[in-house]
């Protein structure tokens, strides 16, 4: 019985969705909003860590292929922004 109870509960959530679809639709695009704004600030703050790694690790390579007997050989990693266009769910990497 509280199996039913409970499932009646969620059929008439889902039916008084049904019946107002333009606020049911309304509040998901609210939500996702809301989403895409905190992945985009998630985003920022990612390619920020990136930049710094970058920078760092092309240094720190770079130092140590010198005793290596590398001396004018110079390891550098670039981070780039897409061009355009809105972001991919998935990113791949290149090399160069």
């Amino acid at each position: 019985l509280p199996e039913l109870l409970a499932w009646r509960t969620e059929v008439a959530q889902e039916l008084a969705q049904g019946a107002d679809a333009d606020g049911t639709l309304a509040a998901a695009d609210q939500r996702r909003g809301k989403a895409e704004a905190t992945c985009l600030l998630a985003g920022r703050a990612l390619t920020k860590k990136r930049l710094a790694a970058a920078k760092e690790w092309s240094a720190t390579l770079t130092r140590e292929l010198k005793p290596l007997g590398f001396p004018h050989a110079r390891i550098a990693f670039e981070v780039a922004q897409r061009a355009r266009g809105a972001p991919r769910p998935r990113a791949w990497t290149t090399c160069s």
